[in-house]
């Protein structure tokens, strides 16, 4: 697993490009979405307290950036695997592409998310 991590940050701006530009992308996305909401008298009705806001916001610029490093690390496995290089299981398991994948690591990570946010919304 150390050899993707490694090949993704060797790789040298594109990567911080992708983490960055997602982070930007998401806190711009999150404070159109929250203004619109509130304009429209949506979720945001209740919420005045500034430092909320800026809790928001921040949540959503860090999540952005764990996208935008997860779409860089997918690219770096994909690129691997394209050239015949050693790629570890876990590696495999969570970027590559298949049926496999889907069924074995993303329908339950689907389904752990799912039934927390049940559990903090309700």
């Amino acid at each position: 697993m150390a050899d993707e991590f490694d090949d993704l940050f060797r790789s040298g701006a594109s990567v911080w490009l992708k983490i960055g530009g997602a982070a930007l992308a998401m806190m711009v996305f999150g404070v159109i979405g929250f203004t619109r909401s509130k304009r429209r008298g949506g979720f945001g009705e209740g919420i005045e307290d500034p430092a909320m806001i800026a809790i928001t916001i921040a949540g959503l610029t860090v999540a952005g950036a764990l996208i935008g490093g997860l779409l860089a690390m997918k690219d770096i496995v994909q690129e691997r695997k394209a050239n015949g290089q050693a790629i570890s299981w876990p590696m495999r398991m969570i970027f590559d592409i298949g049926i496999l994948n889907v069924l074995f690591f993303w329908v339950p990570l689907a389904f752990v998310c799912i039934t927390l946010i049940l559990i903090v919304v309700l």
